[in-house]
């Protein structure tokens, strides 16, 4: 047991410099394994996890602690970081990490000080944190769970983030905190569990696809190793990244380089194989309300299992199109017409942004693109057809040197992004966020330059969008809010922006896959000569009602019914003379229609000024 280095808090109050010495002391490596863990775990003879933790022991400097907001803690207050390792090779460990305090006439109250872990907790008489049974040493009256979960065989490091919170209720004064101390421990409780297979699958890595994070301090992306925990972690909103580059740079990179906007032709987010709560959702808003949704309750599946659990559904985009359901919500139609693949897929990966050109992003003659890219603050390629935008996609996987299947966004996609958005592992479960700021913000840009942020929900006020944009993608909070994840790991453009049109068609418009349109002409047309000659390309809908869209049934996970009219978002649904569908409204909205994740219309698949693509790889 060591005590921490003391940490002085300065104020400045009319003149009168007052030094208060803030001791965060006694931190204590406790693994604790004893009867309070039956109150919370089961049986009292429950078997005990054989964990190992590590770093606890060192010493903890916050330099310059002083009262602040959660991101200038983040900014300038140095994590206290353990591990803990679970050396069974056949068993899970059900942990909970507790923040026990004490308390007294001499100690700052619990009520200011704020503590973060996995970017999940809060100032810590929060009623979102849950309190536990303290272990029983003298003083310490106080316990938080900051953390609970499964740890599979193997190792995961944590990063405690504690500080004083200026926006905290102050209610005592300078009395609560003036000459007085906080001294908290961490102990850990953990039982024997089955392994958890609700595990994000790791990323399909290939060749020439790189693993990359964030340097908030160089601002810069960096080759990364492929750890998780360090790579990504979806329970702290750090969706995996990966981005292709030029052909010149392809093989250059070791892990820690730097890799240059200027080199990278693509940047992609890791989906990963997931099923959902489908019982809860529609006009039940997942327990939330029309203008303010709840969470969508989602459980990673590991490998290609397609086992699901009582009231969810494993969503299409990761299902075998073959399938024919018949279990759960499904009657009987097949996975191609809710949205499959050829096979099982553990998951896919996303444009990080909407789809661009490197020679001809302002062009505005429909054309199949050699040279499609991804990436921010270039202008989104627009003034394509259906078919020609359909095509561009299909060749970039041979542009950027990757052996993946690469094609235009199918509608069953888009909606497993936002469901994954709406979850505890998107921005509607970053703690940064709260009430209509859930909402992903709206990219603000007249001139369609991607990644962009106006740094609020847009609400259906057409006249505050700006040129190029009010703030871009790596501006924290304001810019990340634009993001499904409210940080930098998220995928953007899915908010304003320009409409982006999906390989989603109605199949009852024409004999011409989408060829059907309002004014009957060639220029107007989609101009596909036939349809894709593999089904997995597009969601085919049989119906022009929402309801009943996918073979009769409801589709499932295409944030059509399910998700219609959340947060007040315009729905327009697909007919004969207008086939495809478009998702996210664009930048030029009129003061009727909210733009959103789950906002969609419907276009004549024809070339325009305000319709572009967004890319997928599988």
């Amino acid at each position: 047991m060591k005590k921490l280095t003391p940490l002085w808090v300065i104020f400045v109050l009319i003149g009168l410099l007052s030094i208060i010495a803030v001791s965060f002391g006694y931190f204590v490596a406790n693994i604790s394994i004893n009867g309070s863990i039956s109150d919370i775990f089961g049986s009292a003879d429950a078997t005990t996890a054989d964990i190992t933790l590590t770093n606890l022991t060192e010493n903890v400097t916050l330099v310059g602690a002083y009262p602040m907001t959660r991101s200038e803690a983040e900014e300038y207050v140095d994590p206290y970081t353990f591990t803990i390792t679970n050396n069974s090779l056949t068993k899970g460990a059900d942990v909970q990490i507790v923040l026990e305090t004490k308390s007294g006439t001499n100690t700052i109250p619990d009520r200011l000080i704020d503590a973060e872990i996995k970017n999940k907790t809060g100032v810590l008489t929060n009623t979102n944190i849950f309190t536990s049974t303290p272990s029983g040493e003298t003083g310490y009256q106080s316990a938080y769970v900051l953390w609970r979960g499964t740890i599979n065989p193997g190792s995961q490091t944590f990063n405690l983030l504690l500080w004083i919170d200026e926006l905290g209720d102050n209610s005592g004064g300078a009395n609560d905190v003036q000459n007085k101390s906080w001294y908290g421990k961490i102990v850990i409780k953990a039982l024997e569990a089955e392994i958890n297979t609700h595990v994000a699958n790791e990323p399909n890595l290939v060749t020439n696809l790189i693993p990359v994070v964030y340097n908030k301090t160089t601002d810069k992306w960096v080759m990364s190793n492929t750890v998780r925990g360090e790579w990504y972690d979806y329970d702290e909103l750090k969706w995996a990244n990966a981005v292709t580059v030029k052909s010149e740079k392809r093989g250059t990179y070791v892990v820690g380089d730097i890799i240059e906007m200027s080199d990278i032709l693509g940047m992609w987010v890791w989906i990963p194989r997931y099923e959902y709560n489908y019982t809860n959702l529609g006009e039940q808003y997942a327990g939330g309300t029309q203008a303010e949704p709840g969470q969508i309750d989602i459980k990673f599946i590991s490998g290609t299992s397609s086992t699901e659990d009582t009231g969810y559904i494993i969503h299409p985009a990761f299902r075998n199109g073959s399938v024919t359901y018949s279990n759960n919500a499904y009657t009987t139609t097949s996975a191609y017409q809710v949205g499959g693949w050829d096979s099982e897929i553990t998951g896919f990966w996303m444009g990080k942004f909407e789809t661009s050109s490197l020679a001809s992003a302002k062009g505005t003659t429909s054309e199949v693109l050699s040279d499609p890219i991804v990436k921010p603050n270039v202008r989104a390629r627009r003034y394509q057809t259906a078919s020609d935008q359909y095509k561009t996609l299909l060749g970039l996987d041979t542009y950027h040197g990757i052996a993946l299947d690469s094609h235009m966004s199918k509608n069953s996609e888009w909606g497993a992004v936002a469901y994954l958005s709406q979850s505890d592992y998107g921005k509607y479960g970053n703690s940064d966020y709260s009430g209509a700021n859930k909402e992903i913000y709206a990219n603000d840009s007249m001139m369609y330059y991607t990644g962009r942020s106006m740094g609020t929900p847009s609400g259906t006020d057409g006249s505050i969008y700006t040129d190029p944009g009010t703030y871009q993608y790596n501006n924290a909070l304001s810019g990340t809010g634009a993001s499904t994840t409210g940080t930098i790991y998220g995928i953007y453009d899915m908010v304003g922006g320009a409409w982006e049109r999906q390989m989603g068609w109605l199949n009852t418009a024409s004999t011409n896959f989408g060829y059907s349109n309002n004014s009957g002409t060639d220029t107007n047309s989609a101009e596909f000569d036939e349809a894709p000659s593999n089904h997995r390309y597009y969601d085919e809908y049989t119906s022009a009602t929402t309801s009943t869209a996918c073979g009769g049934i409801v589709c499932y996970g295409h944030a059509l019914s399910e998700t219609q009219g959340w947060y007040n978002d315009f729905t327009e649904m697909i007919l004969n003379s207008y086939p495809w569908f478009v998702r996210g409204t664009y930048n030029r909205t009129t003061s009727s229609i909210y733009n959103g994740i789950y906002a969609f219309s419907a276009s004549a698949g024809n070339s325009n000024y305000y319709q572009c693509t967004r890319a997928v790889l599988t």
